[in-house]
């Protein structure tokens, strides 16, 4: 080794150095010595086999720490280690209605139509599967009696497997390329029995029919049995057949409001078995709103809250709500509180959930922060419902625990820019730049405590051909207070000139209210009339070889 000198770190410096080496110490010139001479290509190849064991040393180590490692299979298979099972997709659920409009031509008086029976949506293209309660639902011909039925996006698939037997048998259930497959819709059957799902193998009791499934560390699912003492194992020779939903996520989600068809893909049957095409003779309309449809736990969510999973799989205090909750990767604000520390007793055991769902799940085409419905901000009856039943369907809450959504408070601002621009650069473009800004980070911004003044003149700064920028925040409940007392304290607005956010507070950037002076601010962002947003250009300045120079010592410095 001491023909490497220690400042050469690179792998072509230390081929260098060995080749220099050998050169002069058998007294070779570069024509007889060279890559293409035998033994130039012996010190090539042993250079490229060092190379690669040092890059496997270094990206083993790198992929070893969860803080570190990049690929997907990795951070779940160190996320596994800490008792976190990554959250698959779910799939979006909601109800449809559906009656006899045209009554068949068939033998017997009714319709009957299975379980599982599929129907598509025009809307989007996806495929949603009949939950129903029973094996199948009937349809009295001449009745015209409404049925509602759950409906799951996503279509039920399945692969067997064959015990051996022995105890804490594993399966893997193989998925290809990019599909996703649902969280909590996995069944298993042995030998024609459904067996019951366990969140541990040690919940299991002795010789109980029973399994584990876990989020697959390269994809798909991995199964688990027990043994003789927790759970049991299928014997030798058993058919094991695990059925699962292939989803499309939050692709399967439906607007409220959005005009919905259906159509059924399979056919229903007559009492005789005649197939009937249920398009003819049914009319179908979504009851209720198919939603709460997300896509499969980000890894870099993993990252993080791995470390921090309870191996207990408990619900018991408010970060283990917040974990619990951000890991359907469906919201963009997940905040969880209690109140021990007022003089109220009553509520000692309620945990407070402050949900606000992530909007940009449900943007359409040419919508943006300010243009998408307020409703859009706030979770609808159906969705709250939706997730005490997942809270109570996930088997870890505390028994005496009381979980209660709070609706947030809706609290408006409106925002005032001022700008100096450079000559020479279009207006339009600059406020149409300056709003896309705005609107990524509202819609990115997960802040619970103030919303800085100073975000919002960083953002438009960097739009480029901005010379200089002044923001003020105007709030709708400090214009009501000060029209009523002009020396009533300042609401909503510190005296740094930031939005202050309350507990169960949601601010947002909306018009549609008179301040003090009687300005009215329309909602929406105009170039003629006040509204959510309102830019004015007061200066136009001349970009000359100086203001160049400084703009460029300006980047350099904050870099």
């Amino acid at each position: 080794m001491k023909i490497f000198e220690k400042a050469k770190i690179q792998s072509s410096q230390l081929f260098e150095q060995a080749y220099l080496f050998l050169a002069e110490k058998f007294e070779q010139s570069s024509k007889v010595f060279s890559i293409g001479s035998a033994y130039g290509q012996i010190l090539y190849v042993l250079t490229k086999l060092s190379d690669m064991i040092l890059f496997f040393i270094e990206d083993s180590v790198t992929e070893m720490s969860i803080d570190t490692a990049s690929r997907t299979d990795s951070i779940h298979g160190l996320a596994r280690l800490t008792g976190h099972n990554a959250t698959r997709a779910v799939a979006s659920t909601g109800e449809i209605s559906f009656y006899i409009s045209k009554t068949p031509d068939m033998k017997g008086d009714q319709i009957i139509i299975p379980n599982f029976t599929k129907i598509k949506c025009d809307n989007n293209g996806k495929i949603y599967t009949l939950n129903l309660i029973d094996d199948q639902v009937r349809l009295k011909v001449g009745e015209n009696t409404l049925t509602k039925a759950q409906v799951i996006q996503g279509e039920i698939f399945a692969q067997s497997f064959t015990g051996d037997g022995g105890d804490l048998q594993s399966f893997t259930v193989t998925s290809r390329g990019s599909v996703l497959i649902d969280n909590f819709f996995v069944k298993v059957y042995v030998n024609g029995a459904l067996w019951k799902k366990y969140d541990s193998i040690y919940d299991m009791p002795m010789g109980a029919k029973g399994y584990l499934v876990k989020t697959g560390i390269s994809g798909g699912l991995d199964l688990y049995f027990g043994n003789s003492y927790f759970g049991s194992n299928p014997p030798a020779g058993a058919e094991i057949r695990v059925e699962y939903m292939q989803t499309g996520g939050e692709g399967g989600n439906l607007r409220e409001g959005d005009s919905v068809s259906f159509k059924w893909t399979e056919p229903g049957y007559s009492l005789t078995g005649d197939e009937i095409d249920l398009n003819e003779h049914l009319t179908t309309t979504m009851s209720k709103l198919i939603t709460f449809g997300s896509n499969p736990e980000p890894t870099a969510l993993t990252r993080l809250v791995a470390p921090k999973t309870s191996r207990s799989y408990v619900l018991a205090n408010p970060e283990n709500y917040i974990i619990f909750l951000e890991k359907f990767n469906y919201f963009s604000v997940v905040d969880a509180y209690t109140t021990f520390d007022d003089q109220y007793l009553d509520d000692d055991n309620v945990i407070y959930l402050f949900l606000v769902p992530d909007i940009t799940k449900r943007l359409q085409n040419n919508e943006n922060y300010f243009s998408v419905p307020l409703q859009y901000f706030t979770l609808s009856d159906q969705e709250e419902s939706k997730v005490q039943e997942v809270i109570e369907n996930s088997g870890s809450k505390v028994v005496n625990t009381v979980v209660k959504i709070v609706d947030p408070e809706i609290k408006k601002y409106v925002i005032n820019i001022s700008l100096v621009v450079f000559e020479g650069y279009s207006q339009e473009v600059i406020r149409y730049n300056i709003i896309s800004n705005l609107s990524s980070y509202f819609l990115n911004n997960r802040r619970r405590d103030l919303i800085p003044s100073s975000d919002i003149v960083k953002l438009v700064e960097n739009v480029e051909g901005v010379d200089s920028v002044n923001i003020s925040f105007i709030s709708e409940d400090n214009e009501i207070s000060k029209k009523a007392n002009l020396s009533a304290p300042v609401i909503g607005i510190d005296d740094m000139g930031d939005i202050i956010i309350g507990r169960n507070q949601l601010a947002v950037i909306r018009g549609g209210w008179k301040d003090r002076n009687g300005v009215f601010y329309d909602d929406g962002i105009f170039d003629d009339k006040a509204g959510s947003v309102n830019i004015v250009v007061k200066r136009v300045t001349k970009k000359t070889t100086n203001t160049m120079i400084f703009q460029e010592n300006m980047n350099k410095i904050i870099k």
